[in-house]
């Protein structure tokens, strides 16, 4: 026993080893990241409440009337098109947490998010019949809203990270001019993006998202404050990733940076679609990574298997390791509000959100505006998320992107001789994006009650699915023939 206690010993890595060193160097790097990405967030959040309260209170007055006159869901395309209803009920939330005014603290308003609730019932939409009920007894205090019973409550298990450009622009506009400064957000990111297509060469990725966007539909995150958020965090990641490719192999690296996506989605949404955001990412990174290793292949004059580890396509490890990584991000952001709201406030704050998870793992739902709860299965949660992508409209959409790149696909192996269409399917492998496709419909299966009741929003996840699809495809059609191994250019000419 004490012999082989001593051989274990031995096997032990000592804190001088080569090996512990580099595991202490690989675990430091993402626990110091975290720890500044969540002090940076909090002081975000105490800055925000620091802001004049006047301006803000009077344009969520006026912003108010706007969504009263449209109301909790508005209908902008009708029929089964979910996917493109704003979300006013939550809109207002934000905007009724942006402009208390209690009696607390900086410092608790920061953590505890409150706001006033005004006549609640349990077939109530809590955020926007408040905000409107709030804004009737202000503009007349002998009204009926005025008599309705009032609490101050608290929505303390999320950051609300959007509230300090929240804030900023209610000291300046109202909510029908920060709708217009989303449309004009929208349209300068996609053409961004865009303009980065172009200069990369990527042309058939460039289809693929144009294809992401028939099933997200943009108009949304135009509209919608709630919907907005994991957009641009998704959009701007993107764009990040296309613009400097080296994040992979540079001092931040992959891991890191998803980790780093997963918690800013955690810090900025309320679990509407956050998976959107690691699915864009994943995506991106499978597509530019094979990129690069088809200018790495014509590079090296010793041919594509001399290529580095840095240059070669992503592996389904890699993708289970990114969402590991964005999920650590994610968890890790989430808790430590938890935590800190806990020690701080003194309230159960950890109490309350396990208690939510849990309601939104369930498999009973009550819809918002309507009493009474109903049982829900995870085969009807699907199809209710998948129905609004059923509409002709949608199937046309997706049809005609699946056309454009099967063309560029058959054109590419024209050019490239007979043999290289059955080479370009076997140089890359679709079980990275299988994976990716298949993570909605897994994350769909842990949150039957949340998916079910907010399938608005929460039906945006399954695009990345068919951009999944998509990227595979647009990896086919930009594949290059390396069969005949180049020696690099030495001219000076990109």
């Amino acid at each position: 026993m004490g012999k082989n206690a001593i051989v274990n010993h031995r096997h032990m890595p000592s804190a001088e080893s080569p090996r512990y060193q580099r595991w202490l160097h690989r675990m430091t790097k993402p626990l110091v990241i975290m720890l500044v990405t969540i002090i940076v967030g909090w002081l975000a959040m105490i800055v925000a409440y620091a802001l004049p309260n006047g301006p803000v209170r009077a344009h969520v007055t006026s912003s108010a009337e706007i969504i009263e006159t449209q109301g909790a869901f508005p209908q902008l395309v009708g029929g089964r098109a979910a996917n493109a209803i704003p979300d006013n009920n939550t809109d207002a939330w934000m905007l009724l947490m942006a402009e208390y005014d209690g009696p607390h603290t900086i410092i608790e308003k920061s953590l505890g998010n409150y706001y006033v609730q005004r006549g609640i019932t349990d077939a109530g939409i809590p955020g926007y019949d408040s905000l409107i009920a709030n804004t009737r007894a202000q503009l007349d205090p002998n009204g009926e809203d005025a008599t309705k019973p009032t609490q101050t409550a608290s929505y303390a298990r999320y950051w609300h990270g959007y509230m300090l450009p929240l804030r900023l622009l209610l000291e300046v506009c109202d909510y029908s001019n920060i709708r217009i400064l989303l449309i004009a957000a929208v349209v300068a990111i996609i053409a961004a993006i865009s303009y980065t297509f172009a200069r990369r060469g990527l042309a058939a990725f460039a289809v693929a998202f144009v294809g992401l966007h028939t099933l997200m539909l943009p108009v949304t995150p135009m509209l919608s404050m709630q919907f907005a958020t994991v957009w641009f965090i998704a959009m701007i990641s993107m764009l990040l990733m296309l613009r400097y490719p080296s994040i992979r192999t540079g001092r931040l690296g992959y891991p890191c940076f998803f980790m780093l996506v997963g918690a800013t989605t955690s810090y900025m949404d309320l679990l509407s679609y956050p998976l959107f955001s690691f699915g864009i990412c994943a995506v991106t990174a499978y597509v530019l990574s094979h990129a690069t290793a088809q200018t790495a292949s014509i590079t090296y004059v010793d041919g594509p298997d001399k290529q580095r580890s840095s240059d070669q396509p992503i592996g389904p490890g890699h993708i289970i390791g990114y969402a590991a990584a964005w999920a650590a991000g994610y968890g890790v952001m989430w808790a430590a509000k938890w935590v800190i709201g806990a020690a701080v406030l003194g309230r159960t704050v950890i109490t309350d959100a396990l208690h939510q998870v849990a309601v939104r793992t369930s498999g009973s739902a009550q819809q918002p505006g309507e009493a009474g709860t109903t049982t829900v299965s995870y085969w009807g949660t699907l199809a209710r998320n998948i129905s609004p992508y059923a509409m002709p409209a949608h199937v046309l959409l997706v049809l005609l992107v699946l056309l454009v790149l099967a063309v560029m696909i058959i054109r590419k192996g024209r050019r490239s001789g007979s043999t290289t269409v059955t080479r370009m399917f076997r140089s890359a492998n679709p079980l990275p994006m299988a994976m990716v496709a298949l993570a909605p419909f897994i994350w769909l299966a842990l949150t039957e009650n949340h998916s079910y009741i907010h399938r608005n929003f929460v039906c945006s996840i399954l695009a990345i699915s068919g951009f999944a699809i998509f990227g595979y495809l647009a990896v086919l059609a930009d594949t290059v023939d390396t069969s005949q191994p180049r020696v690099p250019d030495t001219s000076g000419n990109a």
